[in-house]
Formats: structure tokens, C-alpha cells, sequence
């Protein structure tokens, strides 16, 4: 049993977790297809491998934070959505609307 029952918080809901993970695969497939500029389907075979080690790029970073950080397995998630996120803004940035001084 636990003693102190006042400092215990509760873990977010599951649903959370799950949305985390679905907008990181997804901004790791946007930067996919936006190397590829478009020349390629949404699910060709060159875009896919690319969004897989993307994926395997950020959940990599995400499992040294916890291995090396003193980030807990959980916050794991948090970790491959803010990468995959910084991933997409910087693509986002430098593709479609320009670096500051990059001609257009």
C-alpha cells in the first residue's frame, strides 16, 4: 500500500500517448515526401523508406534520452514527438517558405 497517497499523481490517459505517436510518424512522413519534393506518390517505395528512418532516427534519439537522460520510459514518446516535430518544422521552414536570405 501506498503511504503517502497526496504526492502520488496520476499517469495521463493512454489516448495521449497515442497521439503523440501518431503526429510524430506523421511529421516524419511529411519530411519524407517533402525530400523527395514531390516527385514521388504519397506511398512509394522510396518515400515509405524514408519516413521508416526518420522514424527510426527519432525513436532512437528518444531511447538514448531515457538510457543516458534521466528521462523516465514513458516520457520516451514526448521525446520522438518533439523531434519529429523540429524535424518538420525545420523542413517546413526551409522548403516551403524560405530561410531568411534564400532566394526564392
Amino acid at each position: 500500500m501506498i503511504e503517502n497517497q497526496d504526492t502520488v499523481k496520476p499517469s495521463p490517459p493512454w489516448w495521449i500517448d497515442l497521439c503523440l505517436a501518431i503526429g510524430g510518424i506523421g511529421c516524419d512522413w511529411y519530411c519524407a515526401f517533402k525530400w523527395f519534393s514531390g516527385r514521388y506518390s504519397y506511398c512509394s517505395e522510396p518515400v515509405l523508406r524514408g519516413m521508416v528512418l526518420t522514424v527510426v532516427f527519432c525513436a532512437f534519439v528518444a531511447v538514448l534520452a531515457v538510457c543516458v537522460g534521466k528521462a523516465k520510459p514513458r516520457e520516451a514518446l514526448q521525446v520522438f514527438f518533439v523531434g519529429s516535430w523540429a524535424l518538420f518544422g525545420c523542413i517546413f521552414i526551409g522548403l516551403e517558405g524560405g530561410w531568411p536570405g534564400q532566394p526564392r
